[in-house]
């Protein structure tokens, strides 16, 4: 897990398909059915287009056939995927290439394990779910399938801007997925969309959609920059308990050096769930540094026990627990060369945190310089080095 992650765990579709799934994103709900003495026959949701979706024993994720231009296109929902996706080999049998009239090159997209992928905005002229017809649409034309031979591969991907307008049950026992169209059909192919749909979210109360929002607003990404407004925002989405925005304000009050407020917030976060080790660490910081030494190393041990494995960044937390030197820590950092200065920023950091916490000025200020001149201006290490260096005790 990165410093960025909010996410304690992730269920795949071995657990969410043992019984019925119903997703509806609109009402915020993901419910479990089970159809008991229910016919197979029986029609789960009145209004819904009904796609056949047999289950395959050698890919358990439901696939269906949706007709792009008149055309079928093999197709998976993934609530993991930000936007959908058209295979440009399926795309061409409908007529849709990256050369065709309005197409537009767009950055490319990251694909699982395949690194960056080309990728281009294109025209739909008509996209066909069982009983309903969307027309005119546009999506993110590129490689979604990497074995055309296999004609059981993925050549579509529905992602959450498809189920932002649709209720979604996928029925395992009867091998059908009932699509119900609850709102006009857009699929997201630009920061301005991607906005648009935020706005409509934040406006109905998800703490999420409003930190996300708040982010676009501070950097003028998609939308006019409105600093004061994104304050406003993250405030709401922090008191509607938003994890991702109560750690930044947490770690902000942290780098500012106001121990006693960062101290409790974060122990209450490296609590919960969507924790990471690094939460922890900054919970460990703040709580050393507010003159809490017994409980912060004894939350430490704790934390140590709970990482259970040897990956980055828990050899910070063997240094901050003594179980190791600074030079073995930078020299661990140093191991991943696609990592190297982001570990080593890190390590710094918490090299020059640990030599203040003993009270060991030059060595704190100097590890403190070191963490300035490789973290990116702006990180969290960053600030968190500047403040402490202007602090009169170093």
């Amino acid at each position: 897990m990165s410093q960025h992650d909010v996410f304690g765990a992730v269920l795949g579709v071995d657990f969410l398909l043992q019984a019925d799934l119903e997703i509806d994103f609109a009402a915020h709900r993901l419910q479990f059915n089970r159809l008991g003495n229910c016919s197979k026959d029986t029609v789960l949701l009145p209004n819904a287009a009904v796609l056949d979706a047999p289950v395959d024993a050698s890919d358990p994720r439901p696939h269906f056939y949706v007709n792009v231009n008149a055309v079928p296109v093999r197709t998976l929902i993934d609530t993991g995927a930000p936007y959908s996706l058209i295979d440009i080999h399926a795309a061409r049998r409908a007529g849709i290439t990256p050369s065709m009239p309005g197409a537009m090159e767009r950055t490319p997209v990251t694909g699982a394990g395949e690194g960056s992928l080309a990728a281009w905005i294109v025209p739909v002229s008509e996209m066909g779910i069982g009983k309903d017809t969307h027309k005119n649409l546009k999506i993110t034309l590129t490689t979604v399938n990497h074995n055309t031979a296999d004609p059981r591969g993925t050549e579509m991907i529905l992602g959450t801007d498809f189920l932002a307008s649709h209720r979604v049950l996928f029925s395992r026992s009867q091998g059908k997925v009932y699509l119900e169209n609850k709102a006009p059909l857009k699929l997201i192919t630009s920061i301005a969309d991607r906005v648009e749909w935020l706005e409509i979210d934040a406006a109905q109360g998800n703490p999420g959609a409003m930190a996300h929002l708040a982010m676009r607003l501070e950097n003028g990404e998609g939308i006019a920059q409105d600093t004061a407004r994104a304050a406003k925002l993250r405030e709401t989405a922090g008191a509607k308990g938003d994890f991702k925005t109560r750690l930044q304000k947490a770690n902000q009050q942290l780098s500012d050096g106001e121990f006693a407020i960062a101290a409790p917030a974060l122990r209450q976060l490296a609590q919960s769930v969507s924790s990471s080790r690094y939460t922890e660490l900054e919970a460990y910081i703040a709580t050393a540094l507010n003159g809490e030494t017994h409980t912060a190393q004894e939350e430490l041990k704790i934390f140590l026990k709970r990482a259970n494995d040897e990956s980055w960044p828990t050899p910070i937390m063997e240094f901050l627990a003594g179980e190791s030197s600074a030079s073995s820590l930078l020299k661990t950092a140093r191991k991943d060369e696609g990592r190297a200065n982001s570990r080593e920023c890190e390590a710094h950091y918490y090299i020059a945190q640990a030599a203040r916490l003993k009270g060991d000025r030059g060595a704190a200020r100097q590890s403190f310089e070191s963490a300035l001149a490789i973290c990116p201006a702006s990180g969290f290490e960053h600030r968190a080095s500047t403040t402490a260096l202007k602090q009169t005790e170093l």
